[in-house]
């Protein structure tokens, strides 16, 4: 049964992203035999140990069962990719845009308030002359009010610079189950490269810990088995990255795994550098193959990240506008 369940999770992992949506109600086996010719790409490295017609077949399986479809039939199938320590994550997770919409909601909601409070008396006292236009300057995300001084009679009043700290977005990070899914996926093919390349270089270690199979040893635990042994193998079994050290490109894919299996929600700069650090081990193993695919994976990772940035910096730039405004129109009626 286990034998039969390793392909089974690992074609879930490598195909959820094509059956989604209306993909994901697909059930016709020419249907999905098309729709994964197509999306070649997104599970390359499969191909390595099972040819079309087998992974096909599992794909239409799960697809009957509802795999694809709903992640509380895919908990059941597959619960090591869903548990949780502390349940905090068991529940669907929201819209790429909802973390941060909800955050500009809550400062929309601020800067209502904040209008309100502005109260605007009747009548000015005539002997306070009316302060002239307010200089403002901003600087590192601090917007500074340089209020020209008024006067009662002869008298000035010195005022202190007010400050405005503008608001900033939470950190920008992926929608949880985005990035469980993606980093389980990014620690499956590397599993899967240091497997192939121990098969071709260090036989004699798996058959000492009756290594079969991909799902035998994981990620963290091939890194240490690669430091040991392959400073005994010859130079071209490797790739040297310039400027950066064998083990040090094998360390940094710990974070993949410890990310993954602890449930942890990180920013987006933590998973570009996540990516990065897969696909500069598939390079150093001289695995093209699964080179390539994490490179399609982190352009499109790349690419929806920018997106969010932009949206980002679109809402900072809106609140900041705002509270000025506000900060602009409190100075005069004070």
């Amino acid at each position: 049964m286990a034998k039969e369940q390793a392909p089974r999770k690992s074609v879930y992992l490598h195909c959820s992203s094509v059956f989604t949506g209306r993909n994901a109600r697909v059930r016709k086996t020419k249907s999905v035999r098309k729709l994964l010719e197509k999306n070649k790409h997104s599970f390359g490295t499969l191909t390595n140990e099972y040819d079309l017609g087998t992974i096909c077949n599992v794909v239409k399986e799960l697809l009957d069962a509802g795999v694809f479809e709903s992640a509380s039939k895919a908990q059941a199938q597959f619960p090591e990719l869903f548990q949780s320590s502390d349940g905090s994550w068991e529940e669907s997770e929201p819209s790429d845009f909802e973390a941060t919409k909800s955050e500009a909601d809550a400062m929309e909601a601020m800067i209502s308030s904040e209008e309100e409070n502005i109260k605007k008396p009747d009548v000015l006292d005539p002997k306070i002359s009316q302060c002239g236009k307010s200089d403002l300057k901003t600087a590192n995300g601090r917007t500074e009010l340089s209020l020209k001084c008024p006067t009662i009679g002869s008298r000035t009043l010195n005022l202190p610079p007010a400050t405005l700290v503008t608001p900033t977005l939470h950190p920008l990070s992926l929608p949880y189950k985005t990035q469980h899914r993606l980093l389980t996926i990014i620690q499956v093919i590397l599993e899967e490269c240091c497997f192939d390349f121990g098969r071709l270089w260090l036989p004699e270690v798996l058959k000492a810990r009756s290594c079969e199979c991909v799902e035998s040893i994981e990620l963290t635990r091939w890194t240490r088995i690669l430091v040991r042994y392959c400073k005994d193998l010859p130079s071209w079994a490797t790739t040297e990255i310039p400027g950066v050290s064998f083990r040090d490109v094998l360390f940094k894919t710990h974070q993949i795994r410890h990310t993954a299996v602890h449930r942890q929600l990180v920013s987006v700069c933590k998973v570009e550098k996540m990516i990065e650090s897969a696909a500069s081990l598939t390079t150093v193993l001289k695995d093209t193959s699964r080179s390539k695919n994490i490179r399609l994976i982190q352009r499109e990772v790349v690419a929806k990240i920018k997106e969010l940035k932009r949206v980002q910096n679109e809402l900072e730039t809106k609140m900041s506008e705002k509270l000025t405004a506000i900060a602009s129109e409190k100075s005069f009626v004070r």
